[in-house]
């Protein structure tokens, strides 16, 4: 070939599919660098997180004769209620799967709370209070061990 004595950089031919060095993309460029944005980036926000601020916002809903302001879970709670009044079986089942299982989480709460509030020597005296109403004697020895009575039951 008569152009075997020039560089490879020299040697390059310009054609179909073969665009000029000078205006072929630079890798890490975009062909389109004005075109359409990039989507902005998901927030980091959780599903609970995003429920919890949705479900807080109010919408105006009418209470009789006058205009209100709710949060939107307590409208659709109303709703639902609503709906289970008028006889919808559907609206009747969730909404008695719900008030169970609020009444539960309730229940465990309260188990919870006194049994982190209450202390070993709380024990001792609501036991002793029990026994001296019911009418059992109390042992002196429970009196003599310094923790209030009790103790050695428990």
């Amino acid at each position: 070939m008569a152009n075997d004595d020039r560089d490879d950089d020299d040697d390059y031919e310009v054609g179909y599919r073969k665009p000029p060095e000078h205006t072929r993309f630079k890798p890490g460029r975009s062909g389109n660098p004005k075109g359409r944005p990039k989507k902005p980036p998901r927030s980091a926000e959780t599903f609970e997180e995003t429920f919890a601020r949705v479900s807080q916002r109010t919408v105006s809903v009418m209470k009789g004769d006058r205009r209100i302001e709710i949060p939107k879970i307590e409208a659709i709670i109303e709703q639902m209620c609503a709906a289970a009044a008028r006889g919808n079986v559907g609206a009747q089942k969730e909404v008695v799967r719900l008030a169970m299982q609020c009444a539960a989480a309730i229940a465990a709460s309260r188990r919870e709370t006194r049994s982190d509030d209450q202390t070993e020597t709380d024990h001792a005296i609501i036991e002793r209070h029990f026994r001296r109403r019911s009418g059992v004697p109390h042992d002196s020895e429970d009196d003599d061990d310094g923790n209030g009575g009790g103790g050695e039951d428990a």
